[in-house]
């Protein structure tokens, strides 16, 4: 029998909140209201718990923890008489008494008994456009393979074992994504009560594992694409308020890339959705004020004297990846120049605040979810096809370029920098972990090899 609290994000309600909710996992789930509802940001999964952000939060939390209470109470009561678990039993406020040994017969309920109304439900389920069709490519491939119906009854560790045997073919790194939503559809499916009696289906992770590839540019890559950007700023700023407007101009490619580096790798799903106003040009001093000294005549003498002012821009947003806040700080001298000719309009006048700082969407042409994912994906597919191109025409020691390497790029620049990992994990929303064995290997490389050679010097 196991009992916890979470955050029901199958239900969203009028206010924006998600109910919270008692789940009871014992041979099948059985789902408690509490009543009591909160923002996905005011919920603190690890520790069961909502946010003091939540004004109602010490309210809210004494609501849940007496229910959450009742129920383990009620537990406890079905162990003193050693009977059985009735689930229904448990969550009513009926009396729990003694009942002879023999057998009932025991009526079951499936809400759904076609996998792929699960699926369905669980494509629903997710608010980005990019999982969701990857959701709906384990969709296709489970049609393809055994048509509209899948029973759920059917689904067993031999059934599974057979699905993995059947995609095979399809390569390690895709199987194992497959793989992977099938298993999370499937247990997710169970939780959510859509289904009862799960069977165990397991699979081996070593028989789908493969080495990451890296995708970040060394620094003689990066210092090549940042010194070519410099030889197209001989450029007027029309000309290149111009070309960003074209997607098939590998300079606009190159400017965006350095874009997403100066702002610690954000993604191209991220940045697309930036507006002006999303960049806030602040300042702070360099050497913080000793407020118990401002009488100090020479004190402040000598801080206005060493002071420097340094200005750069907040830019906060909400990654489309993971839902959660997300904050860089990119220094002004450095994204200015980069962003200039962004900051313009197809008539040369200034962007209003409301406008993107992109062009890849336009305030006058509102788009769907899944054509805004459309074009994403076409708009930056497009500029890494002509900045490849033309990387492969001048020999760049840099080779298959990608976006996504931006992000890559800009945290092992910084540990070739010397910055500490644990500077670079928090700029990235990462462990430190994470940081060292997804992105900081390159370089490290590199170290060694400049280490050695010091050896003989």
């Amino acid at each position: 029998m196991k009992v916890k609290k979470e955050l029901f994000t199958s239900k969203t309600l009028a206010n924006g909140e998600h109910p919270i909710i008692i789940r009871i996992y014992h041979q099948k789930a059985k789902i408690v209201s509490t009543g009591v509802s909160t923002k996905p940001e005011y919920w603190n999964k690890e520790k069961q718990v909502i946010k003091c952000q939540d004004k109602s939060y010490k309210e809210k939390n004494k609501i849940i923890n007496n229910e959450f209470l009742r129920i383990n109470q009620r537990i406890a009561e079905f162990d003193a008489i050693d009977r059985e678990y009735d689930l229904e039993l448990l969550v009513s406020n009926e009396e729990i008494t003694e009942i002879s040994n023999e057998e009932t017969e025991e009526e079951t309920y499936t809400t759904y008994d076609n996998f792929f109304d699960v699926l369905a439900a669980k494509i629903d389920d997710y608010p980005n456009e990019g999982t969701k069709r990857n959701y709906k490519q384990l969709e296709n491939c489970l049609k393809e393979l055994y048509g509209k119906t899948i029973p759920i009854k059917n689904i067993n560790q031999k059934w599974f074992t057979d699905f993995q045997t059947k995609i095979a073919p399809k390569g390690v790194k895709q199987a194992r994504e497959l793989i992977k939503r099938f298993s999370h559809t499937y247990q997710w499916g169970f939780e959510n009560s859509l289904f009862e009696n799960l069977k165990p289906i397991t699979y081996n992770k070593k028989n789908y594992s493969s080495t990451i590839k890296k995708r970040s540019l060394n620094v003689e890559g990066f210092t090549f694409l940042r010194n070519m950007f410099k030889y197209e700023m001989y450029r007027t700023l029309e000309e290149r308020i111009n070309y960003t407007y074209e997607c098939t101009d590998y300079v606009n490619a190159l400017n965006i890339y350095l874009i997403i580096v100066a702002m610690g790798g954000i993604a191209p799903v991220d940045i697309s959705h930036l507006k002006i106003k999303d960049l806030v040009s602040q300042e702070k001093n360099s050497i913080p004020l000793d407020y118990n000294r401002v009488t100090d005549q020479e004190y402040m003498n000598n801080w206005y004297r060493n002071n420097k002012k340094l200005k750069y821009y907040k830019i906060e947003y909400l990654r489309t990846k993971t839902g959660k806040l997300a904050t860089t700080y990119p220094p002004t001298d450095i994204l200015e120049e980069l962003i200039k000719p962004y900051l313009y309009k197809k008539d040369y006048t200034r962007k209003n605040d409301n406008d993107y700082l992109l062009n890849v969407f336009s305030i006058d042409k509102p788009l769907t979810k899944v054509q805004e994912y459309s074009r994403i994906s076409n708009y930056f597919n497009t500029l890494k096809k002509n900045l490849n191109s033309k990387l492969k025409e001048v020999k760049a020691p840099c080779s298959d370029f990608t976006f996504y390497s931006a992000r890559h790029t800009s945290l092992n620049m910084m540990n070739y920098k010397g910055i500490d990992h644990n500077l670079i994990a928090s700029n990235a929303g990462h462990n430190v972990e994470t940081l060292e064995r997804s992105y900081l290997t390159d370089f490290e490389v590199e170290k060694l090899i400049e280490a050695n050679k010091k050896i003989w010097e």
